[in-house]
């Protein structure tokens, strides 16, 4: 889908109309009208930072006309999950992790192996 189709499918099922859309981004109707014609290809930086916040997408989602949505759900769960860890377990969690998903196989089950050595080794300790 087209910058255009894809903005005006996102004001529609906001329940904005183009002027109201304007009015939020600081630009008027008829700005809204040609974003959604097509007849403007190239946003602003601004434009699309707050096209961003209004309809909670990511940038890429107003730059790509072929935008995987699958892709942009994937992101989403990926950063929720992230930020579960992060919460539950903390910051250093997040960075192991980040460290891990870099290995290759093999270097995976090491990690997995020595983690468990030492988790064997402390229970032993206390």
């Amino acid at each position: 889908m087209s910058l255009g189709t894809n903005l005006k499918k996102l004001r529609l099922e906001k329940g904005l109309t183009q002027e109201e859309l304007g009015e939020l981004l600081g630009v008027k109707k008829a700005a809204v009208q040609k974003y959604e014609s097509g007849q403007v290809q190239n946003l602003k930086q601004s434009t699309i930072k707050k096209l961003c916040e209004i309809f909670n997408k990511y940038p890429s989602y107003f730059i790509f006309d072929d935008f995987d949505q699958e892709l942009e759900r994937k992101l989403i769960n990926e950063i929720g999950y992230i930020e579960m860890i992060s919460k539950n377990y903390g910051n250093e969690a997040v960075e192991i992790l980040e460290i891990f998903v870099d290995l290759n196989e093999e270097n995976k089950k090491k990690v997995i192996q020595y983690a468990n050595d030492m988790s064997i080794i402390q229970s032993v300790k206390i």
